[in-house]
């Protein structure tokens, strides 16, 4: 699963100076309610000149939306993460660890547990960042690539869904909404395939949730999709067998084609939605609750499509630490 492009880890500890700048490399590690990602990125003069992407699905917040906790297995699972992607990091002789918690981490009350083993085994910090915090992550990685346009970024994760406008390189105004794929799925989905009636009471709470906490606009804008269902339905319409990051930067798609992956999404049962090319088969559970979120999405701003950017919160959390 994992993939180191230099031949020689010892080559990677290097910093080399070019053009009087010293290239420095930054591992950001995502911890999610769905997945633990890891970015290492190659900074030089404040621009990131590479970057390798990891992802482990790990399901921290498995159960936390119904009983607040997270389970001992489930700890020790993630914290194997942890220690992967820290021995992947230091092969590449990074220079500085930045690591945040998000949804589950917020939500679970002994999410400080997790904390301390990450202190204790493995001498990694990890910062548990609000939702307001989150969505400016988010905002920071979309901006370096769509800097002068008018936006609204959708990050939606296994427990959260980030909303943030912003114009002409500044946030007007950002919401996270405790609707996530994780957490939907388990709320709501009890049937595999899932039924008609509990698709519909997910779209009936998911649109109260966006009328009462989201505010519209006039202006003329894109709408930009980030986090994993984004990127998956990106991958499904355009059949990547494997994961290809050019590709799915700056891919758009039609509400028409998105309706068209739901409508397949939501009839196939789990082992048949694990063979849909581009589809993650650790996602195959909860891409259905993901793209319904996104269809209301779209729904609620009246777009026709949506744009996919790679470039997310891990950028975002290295550009908010670099002062970009």
């Amino acid at each position: 699963m994992f993939r180191i492009r230099e031949s020689q880890a010892s080559a990677s500890r290097r910093e080399r100076m070019i053009g009087g700048y010293i290239m420095q490399k930054y591992s950001i590690i995502d911890i999610g309610t769905n997945s633990t990602r890891l970015l290492v990125a190659s900074v030089e003069d404040k621009k990131i000149v590479n970057r390798e992407k990891y992802l482990i699905s790990t399901r921290l917040g498995q159960g936390v939306d119904s009983n607040k906790l997270i389970n001992k297995e489930t700890l020790e699972k993630n914290i194997d993460a942890l220690r992967e992607f820290k021995e992947i990091s230091e092969s590449y002789g990074v220079v500085d660890y930045i690591i945040f918690g998000t949804s589950a981490l917020r939500d679970a009350k002994n999410s400080n547990d997790f904390v301390r083993l990450a202190q204790e085994k493995l001498q990694l910090s990890v910062n548990i960042i609000e939702g307001r915090l989150e969505a400016e992550y988010a905002f920071l990685g979309v901006r370096q690539v769509f800097q002068n346009q008018d936006i609204v970024i959708m990050d939606i994760g296994g427990g959260s869904t980030e909303v943030v406008y912003a114009s002409k390189g500044k946030i007007i105004n950002s919401n996270s909404l405790n609707i996530g794929a994780v957490r939907l799925t388990e709320r709501f989905i009890k049937n595999d395939p899932p039924l008609d009636e509990e698709l519909e009471k997910m779209r009936i709470y998911i649109n109260k949730m966006l009328r009462d906490n989201l505010t519209s606009t006039t202006e003329e804008f894109e709408l930009i999709g980030i986090g994993g269902t984004a990127t998956t339905i990106s991958a499904i319409k355009q059949s990547l067998r494997k994961y290809e990051p050019e590709k799915i930067q700056g891919s758009t798609v039609l509400r028409s084609e998105l309706d068209r992956i739901e409508g397949e999404l939501t009839t196939l049962s789990d082992s048949k939605r694990k063979e849909i090319i581009g589809l993650n088969p650790q996602r195959s559970d909860i891409i259905s609750a993901g793209a319904i979120i996104l269809e209301s999405i779209l729904d609620y701003y009246e777009k026709d499509l949506f744009i996919v950017s790679d470039y997310d919160n891990l950028e975002g959390a290295l550009f908010n630490y670099l002062k970009i």
